[in-house]
């Protein structure tokens, strides 16, 4: 992925970003999917528990949902 180490995209929800408001277009969920699957992954990994619904969520919203869920290991 093109934004990933010192240029990553967090979704910020470890500092209470997830409690607010965010512009339909700009979701992060749905910008960080979209970036993921322009690399025509075979697997999407995180590291963070925000992140792994985040990822999951916009799995679903971009109608990628039940192709392999996130699981932690």
């Amino acid at each position: 992925m093109q934004r990933n180490k010192r240029f990553g995209m967090c979704c910020g929800a470890g500092g209470g970003r997830m409690w607010m408001e965010e512009e339909p277009s700009q979701r992060v969920n749905i910008r960080r999917v979209e970036q993921a699957l322009e690399t025509n992954p075979d697997a999407v990994a995180v590291a963070c528990p925000f992140c792994m619904t985040m990822i999951d969520d916009g799995l679903e919203g971009e109608g990628h949902g039940g192709q392999g869920r996130p699981r932690s290991t």
